[in-house]
C-alpha cells in the first residue's frame, strides 16, 4: 500500500496516541524555532549593538594601512555595495523564516487542548517550489501549514510564505535596509561625532522606515487576493 499525500493525512482524523502527544511535540518543535529565532535575530543585530558598544576597534584604524592602496579602496568599496545588497534581503528574511514557525506551533500548542480541535490534524505539509535553500530537483516541503485558518495563522503564514517563497517587489524593498545598517553601524564604528554622525544616523533611519514601508506594502499587494477571499 502506497504512503498517504500530506493532503490525505491533513483530512484524516489523528489518532489517539497522535492526539496525546501532539502537545508535547508542537511544544517541542515551537521551542526549537524560538532558540532559531534568537540566533538569527542576535547574528542580525550583532554589529548594531556592537558598534555602539564599542566591541572593536575604530575603523579608521583598522583601515587605515588599506586605504593607502587605491586598489585596496576600490575593493573595499565594491564590498561595501556587495554587502548592502546581500544585508537587506538577510536582515528580513532570515528571522522571517523562523519565528512565523515558532508561533504557528504556540498557536497548535493551544489548540490541541481545545475540545473543538480534538478530531482534526493541527498542521500539514505541502511541496512547493521556489524556496529558499539549497538548489534542488524536486519541490520543497514547507510544514507547520495551518489545517483551519484563523485571523492570527492568515497574518503569519503572510510573513512565512514571503520568507520562503520570496518575490521581486518586496525583496527589492528589503534591499533598503542593507545601506541603513551600513550607515548606521559606519556611524557608530568610525569616529565621527557631532552633525556628521546625526546625518548618518539619520539617513539610516530614513532608509530603513522606506523599506519598512515598502514590504509593507508590497506584502499586503500579495496576499491581499487571499485575504480578500478568506
Amino acid at each position: 500500500m502506497s504512503a498517504p499525500t500530506s493532503e490525505a493525512r491533513a483530512r484524516s482524523a489523528p489518532r489517539p496516541w497522535e492526539r496525546r502527544w501532539r502537545p508535547l511535540g508542537y511544544l517541542v518543535v515551537g521551542a526549537v524555532w524560538l532558540v532559531l529565532t534568537a540566533v538569527t535575530l542576535a547574528a542580525v543585530l550583532y554589529l548594531v549593538v556592537a558598534a555602539p558598544a564599542g566591541a572593536f576597534p575604530p575603523l579608521s584604524e583598522t583601515l587605515r594601512e588599506q586605504f593607502e592602496d587605491p586598489k585596496e579602496v576600490v575593493a573595499f568599496a565594491i564590498s561595501m555595495l556587495l554587502l548592502s545588497a546581500l544585508l537587506g534581503p538577510v536582515c528580513w528574511y532570515l528571522p522571517a523564516a523562523c519565528w512565523p514557525c515558532a508561533v504557528l506551533a504556540l498557536v497548535y500548542v493551544k489548540r490541541s487542548f481545545q475540545t473543538r480541535y480534538a478530531g482534526e490534524r493541527l498542521s500539514r505539509t505541502q511541496q512547493s517550489f521556489g524556496t529558499l535553500g539549497p538548489p534542488v530537483v524536486t519541490s520543497t516541503a514547507l510544514s507547520l501549514l495551518p489545517v483551519r485558518d484563523s485571523r492570527v495563522t492568515r497574518a503569519v503564514m503572510q510573513v512565512y510564505a514571503s520568507a520562503w517563497s520570496p518575490q521581486g517587489r518586496q525583496a527589492r524593498a528589503t534591499m533598503l535596509t542593507g545601506p541603513a545598517y551600513l550607515l548606521f553601524v559606519g556611524a557608530a564604528a568610525w569616529p565621527v561625532h557631532g552633525l556628521l554622525r546625526a546625518l548618518l544616523v539619520t539617513v539610516s533611519g530614513v532608509l530603513l522606515a522606506v523599506s519598512v514601508v515598502g514590504v509593507v506594502r508590497e506584502t499586503r499587494r500579495r496576499f491581499a487576493p487571499a485575504v480578500a477571499a478568506a
